[in-house]
């Protein structure tokens, strides 16, 4: 499951770890990335949250920091060995601690990223798949590259806040590589970096996007009835991020009450005035907010595609046991 997080990571400081040292210090204590053709890197990014964490460990520390490039990549992981399917134990790679008997078994890269790519295409969070970098080697490519350095040199922390800001970054980046005024590490990838930098565009372009209709779907549900079981008090952590990425009005709910009731109030003066008319004139309104609140349902049903649900975003789910694979490795490809 994936999910924003607003809170500092306790296991590491990203404050003080530069991309590539962070993913050395943070790879799974399972052992070493696996050599494996099918199990070639992918790379993400996402641009809606500060930090995202994921749920892999194919991620770096299972964090996407906003906007940086991130390899997912594949690794043995380490269990009691009587959990571990026989056919996916890598033979010779056991150890014991604490008395208990350990096994390795591989967690390939492909698998992982479709499963992220699953678990986006449910929730609509912003994480983006950079297909155009796949199998990129991330010792002698990604690493050479300095994608991040190049698109982000005032540091990836630094970057503007809102989606606006980082699309107008991106382009003016892809057009001084266009140009030549920008020199990028690896002058025989040049067309790459062009490519990566639309890549990340669009990337940006599809958080604004998702972002932008999830704050409408939340202005709708704040705007019904308190007693409505749709109707939603108040912004959240995640709207709060999401009206400073997408530089959205924030909606004050007593000045759309006040305005209605001004209204109101505006197309009965001049008429008799007395207890009756205030009566008839509170009823008005209160037909009125009604009339709203259906709308407004209708509207929300259709944006969702059905009857909401209102996901919430910070969900734990425990990771997976480990399955037989669906196309088991020769023994020889597992050997270390």
């Amino acid at each position: 499951m994936t999910t924003a997080v607003l809170e500092e990571p306790k296991h590491y400081d990203i404050g003080t770890l530069s991309p590539m040292d962070r993913l050395r210090q943070t790879r799974p204590s399972a052992g070493r990335p696996l050599d494996l053709a099918d199990n070639a890197p992918r790379y993400f990014v996402e641009f809606g949250y500060r930090k995202f964490v994921v749920d892999t460990e194919c991620i770096p520390g299972r964090l996407l920091r906003r906007g940086e490039i991130t390899p997912c990549l594949g690794y043995e992981k380490w269990a009691i060995i009587e959990s571990i399917p026989a056919e996916m134990r890598i033979k010779g790679r056991t150890r014991t601690i604490n008395r208990a008997t350990e096994g390795c078994y591989p967690i390939y890269a492909d698998a992982e990223s479709t499963r992220l790519k699953d678990i986006e295409a449910r929730n609509s969070d912003g994480m983006y798949c950079l297909e155009l970098l796949t199998g990129f080697d991330v010792r002698t490519d990604f690493e050479t590259c300095h994608f991040n350095d190049v698109f982000y040199p005032m540091g990836v922390e630094n970057i503007p806040a809102t989606h606006k800001g980082v699309i107008q970054l991106l382009e003016q980046k892809r057009d001084q590589i266009l140009t030549g005024d920008v020199s990028v590490p690896r002058q025989d990838l040049h067309k790459l970096y062009v490519s990566v930098a639309n890549a990340l565009i669009d990337a940006a372009r599809y958080a604004d996007r998702l972002q932008s209709q999830q704050l409408e779907e939340t202005h709708l549900r704040m705007r019904l009835a308190s007693n409505d079981d749709k109707h939603k008090d108040r912004y959240d952590p995640k709207d709060e991020e999401m009206l400073v990425r997408t530089g959205k009005t924030r909606f004050d709910k007593h000045a759309d009450v006040t305005a209605d009731a001004l209204t109101l109030l505006a197309q009965n003066a001049g008429k008799p005035s007395g207890n009756d008319q205030l009566v008839a004139s509170m009823m008005e309104l209160v037909k009125a907010q009604q009339e709203q609140n259906t709308l407004l349902k209708q509207q929300i049903e259709q944006a969702t595609g059905s009857t909401l649900q209102g996901k919430t975003p910070a969900v734990v789910v425990e990771p997976p046991k480990p399955q037989p694979p669906t196309n088991p490795q020769p023994s020889n490809q597992q050997k270390r």
